[in-house]
């Protein structure tokens, strides 16, 4: 019975391994914490991370459809435009030389 209550007495004397505390060391944390993150998010997030890229990518490539129309639409508005002033200037010049 004495080595019992022994062993109790020495557990209460031993000495502290370390505490868990905050480590203030960026340049030790930062990269360490990075990689568990970016570990956990490639992991779990594959699929995830695979459709909201395609999603944009197609709605970018929308987008871009839909600008290059709007301008293809303005050169020919503007073609038109240039064709009806080209023909009034010459029925203007036409008229002028026959006063």
């Amino acid at each position: 019975m004495k080595n019992l209550t022994d062993s109790f007495v020495y557990l209460g004397h031993w000495p502290s391994a370390g505490s868990f505390g905050f480590n203030t060391d960026i340049l030790a944390t930062n990269p360490i914490n990075l990689s568990v993150v970016f570990g956990v998010l490639i992991f779990f997030g594959k699929g995830v991370t695979f459709f909201f890229l395609l999603n944009n990518l197609l709605s970018l490539n929308d987008l871009l459809d839909n600008r290059k129309q709007r301008i293809l639409n303005t050169i020919r508005n503007s073609e038109e435009l240039r064709e009806g002033a080209i023909q009034q200037l010459e029925n203007a010049r036409a008229h002028t030389c026959v006063k």
